[in-house]
């Protein structure tokens, strides 16, 4: 066998060996693309499962810091709370505490109250623990009502129950718009309204 000969075998050998290596890179290189296609949705789909677990947790810290918050301000304050109380006292956005209160009105079947400034105020008798108990002007006196309640017995809008309510014509006009003909005097210390006499003396149930 001649040199030539030998070299020529020589060269066909490495071209073979460095054939084979190509196919495999090329081989692996496809298989790399392959494995792409299913790795890379499936690390996706893990990432957004975190994401959400995250927000879930972070969402569930709020709600129980608002629970915890809102409970805290009805019992000090007889039931009767305002978006602005409780976005200050949470340090909540304004639109979060909204949409949480309007929650829990329903769920507490409570009741909106007009302020003097014209806002609302929420009021929560089912909520309290212990049971909000009701303050009347007079231990004696088993009947009185929120602004909601004496606006529903006058017929008249809640609003204008709070122009009124703290006119020196108050008792005349509610009983001029009383079914019963019964004068009305409003509470400021409670935020109730009760049957008023005049002189002081406070009507009886009963009477």
């Amino acid at each position: 066998m001649t040199a030539d000969s030998k070299d020529i075998k020589s060269v066909e050998k490495s071209s073979g060996a460095y054939l084979v290596l190509l196919i495999l890179i090329v081989i692996g290189f496809v298989a790399l693309a392959e494995a792409e296609k299913i790795v890379l949705p499936l690390v996706a789909l893990a990432g957004i499962g975190w994401a959400w677990k995250r927000y879930q947790k972070q969402q569930q810290k709020k709600l129980a810091h608002l629970n915890a918050v809102f409970y805290k301000l009805i019992q000090e304050n007889q039931g009767r709370i305002t978006a602005l109380d409780l976005a200050m006292k949470s340090n909540m956005p304004a639109e979060e505490v909204q949409k949480y209160l309007n929650q829990k009105m329903r769920e507490f079947s409570a009741q909106l109250e007009v302020t003097e400034q014209g806002g609302l105020l929420y009021y929560f008798e089912t909520a309290l623990a212990p049971v909000f108990k009701e303050y009347n002007i007079d231990d004696s006196l088993k009947l009185s009502l929120t602004q909601i309640e004496l606006a529903k017995r006058l017929k008249v809008h809640p609003t204008t129950v709070s122009k009124w309510k703290n006119k020196p014509e108050f008792p005349e006009w509610s009983r001029s718009k009383d079914p019963e003909a019964r004068a009305w005097k409003y509470d400021a210390l409670s935020k109730r309204f009760a049957p008023w006499r005049g002189e002081g003396r406070i009507l009886n149930k009963r009477e």
